[in-house]
């Protein structure tokens, strides 16, 4: 015992390790015999019973078949239709053959041999009165055909069909026979596992505790380290000076502290980052809104809330099924399509140019759209974000300064364009286009 304590870390590992083996290779030896006596029964049951079955039961549809077709030789019908009838008679009788002795092949008692030459015997007979029809049609005797189509080899072929039931009947025996010797086997194979595994079992619990009570007392420290790390305490001093197993294990938790330092000061820095981008969204004049994969909207800055609102009334005449005290996002961005749709051409556009404009009208408030889709690093899309500008009051100026210019064409030049709501560019286009019209119309006065 003594010796044991004496032990470094490694060698009492391994020899916890070389009893463990002994008790698995003891687990593995019973696991072996067990399931080698299961996989005998499965693998007669797959690849002698099941075979059989198979084989037997299409054996059994194609004599239905050969009846089928043959019947079909009898039928007033056009000689092409009882020519291909027999053609197919043929092909199955020869099929029927085959297999017949592939089953052959299969037989495995002398009980199923004697079946199955009864089969072939039963069938040899259907066959010979079969093909005594097909010569009284060749003589042109179709009603002798039929009489005896009806009478003898009606019974030949029952024979026949009554031999071929009996080997499947034969070959399910064999398959319940075959399964409850699977399902001994397996119920063999389940104690014996469960047994070793319960002696493992206790095997490795006994040596898993005397070495736990070995390693608990050098392990206290390590684990103090390790939970200061779990509970984000990463400044705290770990002694590395130990030169055993625990040494290299506190040498470890010092580089995995390090790390998750260097780790969470960059996850810092990157939700500053976040923080300031979405800042800037947030400040944004322009109308900006961010879809999912799945087009439902995850973000919309108040620059595009502010303008909605402030078409609130052509916005919900255009867009009845929108609540527009309720939030946008979490909705599907169809909520703010004409018609609840996004046009499934315009999707297909988005989707292969990577980038698209459009203009969306809700009553006479009017919005250019440019939309881009977002890609990950691997290229996978994973959204799209949309760019709103409220382009009403250009739209409006555009009227104005249409109508103004069309009078100004017929010879009216007292027309001028209103200049008290608007600003910037549009403000001095009014103006400068108002002096345009005045100076023409002092010219043309004078």
């Amino acid at each position: 015992m003594n010796s044991l304590k004496r032990l470094k870390l490694a060698p009492k590992l391994l020899l916890a390790f070389g009893v463990v083996l002994v008790l698995m290779i003891a687990q593995a030896v019973g696991a072996y015999f067990g399931l080698s006596k299961l996989e005998r029964a499965t693998n007669r049951l797959a690849d002698e019973i099941v075979a059989k079955v198979a084989t037997a039961a299409e054996l059994r549809a194609l004599v239905g078949e050969f009846r089928t077709n043959s019947y079909r030789g009898l039928i007033r019908a056009s000689d092409a239709v009882k020519q291909e009838a027999r053609q197919r008679a043929e092909q199955l009788a020869a099929d029927i053959e085959r297999t017949s002795a592939d089953y052959g092949k299969l037989v495995a008692t002398d009980e199923e041999r004697q079946l199955h030459e009864k089969f072939v015997t039963a069938w040899a007979n259907a066959k010979a009165s079969y093909d005594s029809v097909n010569e009284m049609l060749d003589l042109d005797l179709p009603d002798d055909a039929v009489d005896t189509f009806l009478g003898e080899t009606t019974d030949l072929h029952n024979r026949a069909t009554a031999a071929v039931t009996a080997l499947i009947q034969e070959a399910d025996r064999q398959a319940g026979a075959a399964t409850e010797e699977a399902k001994g086997a397996y119920a063999a194979s389940n104690w014996t596992t469960i047994v070793m595994i319960l002696f493992g079992v206790a095997g490795g619990i006994g040596i898993a505790l005397y070495f736990a009570r070995e390693l608990v007392a050098a392990m206290r420290d390590a684990v103090g380290v390790a939970n200061d790390v779990a509970a984000g305490k990463l400044d705290s001093r770990i002694d590395t000076s130990r030169q055993d197993e625990i040494g290299d294990l506190m040498k470890a938790l010092q580089r995995m502290q390090h790390d998750l330092r260097e780790r969470t000061e960059r996850d810092q820095q990157a939700a500053a980052e976040n923080l300031r981008i979405r800042t800037a969204l947030e400040a944004s004049s322009t109308g900006l809104m961010i879809t999912g994969p799945d087009y439902r909207i995850a973000y919309r800055n108040p620059a595009l809330t502010a303008m909605l609102e402030r078409h609130a009334d052509q916005v919900s005449a255009a867009l009845p099924n929108l609540d527009m005290d309720a939030s946008l996002v979490g909705q599907p961005v169809d909520v703010l399509e004409i018609g609840g749709k996004v046009a499934p051409e315009f999707l297909a556009r988005l989707e292969r140019d990577g980038h698209a404009v459009r203009e969306v009208r809700y009553g006479e408030a009017c919005f250019e759209q440019s939309i881009s889709t977002i890609r990950d690093a691997e290229g996978n899309y994973v959204g799209t974000v949309y760019e709103w500008r409220d382009r009403t009051l250009e739209i409006a100026v555009e009227q104005e300064v249409a109508r103004v210019v069309e009078a100004a064409a017929a010879g009216d030049l007292s027309g001028r364009i209103d200049t008290s709501d608007k600003q910037g560019f549009l403000l001095q286009l009014a103006v400068q286009l108002n002096s345009l019209l005045d100076a023409n119309a002092i010219s043309l006065a004078e």
